[in-house]
């Protein structure tokens, strides 16, 4: 009997994969076709300056919840790497939070979109600190986060760099909270279907965002050859984070924005970390951290059945009678007490 023990062991783990594996291909083939945005759907574009005082851009999509009432409630949302503010993911957390009378803002990180002349890293915060000081914000009292994949980890950089009162909470879906594990499992060379996917949307903004900064009086100074060339998120972080940000390697780069135990223990803010237990991106094994409540403001959750940023449609929480990763998030955010 003993003998079966190790073939189980097997079976299990390789029905987790095929889970994992099927589940985020199909989200991502079919995720379009899946999900609808919402109707009341405005344009946002607002001009900032950045780091080298130069004009930069952020985009993304602002929802509100009724022309004629202002709500004092905003959620924003943070996509992952290589996605948008109108990556079908999204469309479900959007119609939730309107529900629940938040306005919606889905941002792109800088320079997803191949335009302006400036890029971001997962650590990068400076575009959520030009919302929060935007006074066109003013009126909100209540904003909280979501971050998905990399956005998740932006998100949490930023709640561990904020001050400001209204900030409320945050969650993030499947963020790479371990950045250099997560790095060295997708360069394994069984992961190159998603490094292909990845690269091929990366490297098209990147070239349009390199072309547009030549003619700039602050040019990217990575060569487009070398980026361009990139097979490994190892080469990438190389010839395109550390070229353009103030990191002394890709270690460093990786332990700054990473997030450890004590890292979470010292958030400020209430906080519910979900992850997949299949999701083929960003192992639970590779993240550091056990489910549970870490403490009495952040939750960690490993959730059965899905993959990348692709959860099962009945997924429980145990936060709502409404099942669904969407409506469980949200119910959570609304069960939370502000004051």
């Amino acid at each position: 009997m003993s003998q079966l023990v190790p073939y189980r062991h097997y079976w299990s783990r390789f029905k987790r994969q095929i889970i994992g594996q099927s589940t985020t291909l199909f989200s991502f083939v079919f995720g379009s076709w899946l999900h609808r945005f919402p109707c009341q759907r405005q344009e946002f574009i607002k001009n900032y300056h950045g780091s080298h005082q130069t004009k930069i851009h952020v985009i993304g999509d602002l929802y509100l919840v009724s022309k004629h009432q202002v709500s004092t409630k905003l959620r924003i949302l943070i996509p992952g790497l290589s996605s948008n503010h109108r990556s079908p993911y999204l469309a479900q957390h959007i119609s939730q939070a309107l529900a629940s009378k938040n306005d919606v803002l889905s941002l792109s990180m800088r320079g997803v979109l191949g335009l302006g002349c400036d890029i971001h890293h997962a650590g990068f915060t400076e575009d959520l600190h030009h919302i929060f000081n935007d006074s066109d914000f003013d009126h909100y009292q209540d904003i909280t986060l979501m971050g998905f994949s990399m956005g998740g980890l932006v998100v949490l950089n930023f709640a561990r760099e904020c001050n400001d009162s209204r900030l409320k909470a945050l969650a993030t879906l499947c963020a790479p909270i371990q950045l250099s594990k997560v790095q060295k499992h997708l360069d394994r060379p069984k992961q190159s279907i998603y490094r292909q996917l990845l690269f091929r949307s990366l490297k098209k903004a990147y070239q349009q965002v390199w072309h547009n900064a030549a003619q700039s009086p602050h040019p990217l100074e990575s060569r487009l050859d070398q980026v361009l060339a990139c097979k490994s998120f190892a080469d990438w972080d190389q010839q395109v984070v550390i070229s353009r940000f103030s990191f002394d390697s890709i270690d460093d780069y990786h332990q700054q924005v990473s997030f450890s135990i004590q890292d979470l223990n010292a958030l400020k803010y209430p906080s519910y970390l979900l992850f997949n237990e299949a999701d083929p991106m960003i192992r639970i094994e590779d993240i550091g951290v056990k489910p549970g409540e870490l403490n009495e403001l952040c939750t960690i959750h490993f959730a059965p059945r899905g993959g990348h940023l692709g959860f099962y449609y009945k997924l429980d929480l145990g936060l709502s009678n409404r099942l669904g990763v969407s409506a469980q998030l949200n119910a959570w955010f609304d069960q939370l007490s502000y004051t």
